[in-house]
């Protein structure tokens, strides 16, 4: 059995297998943070309300044009 196993091995395999199961687990995390990788679609968020902004504040400033030309009328 692998408890049979695991006893019979040496505190320098076990240790050397822990190591080796941390690298596979700090490898598979890294693969996933690329993978799902946020960045992205933070930035894509941002420059879509970066646009909202521009057409709002293009809009108020029209309004304010409008108004000024009301006035003189």
């Amino acid at each position: 059995s692998m408890l049979r196993r695991g006893g019979a091995m040496s505190g320098e395999q076990r240790l050397s297998g822990i190591h080796d199961m941390l690298r596979k687990l700090r490898q598979q995390r890294r693969e996933q943070l690329e993978r799902y990788n946020l960045d992205s679609l933070f930035d894509g968020l941002k420059e879509q309300l970066e646009q909202i902004l521009d057409k709002e504040k293009q809009t108020v400033q029209d309004w304010i044009k409008d108004a000024g030309q009301q006035q003189g009328d």
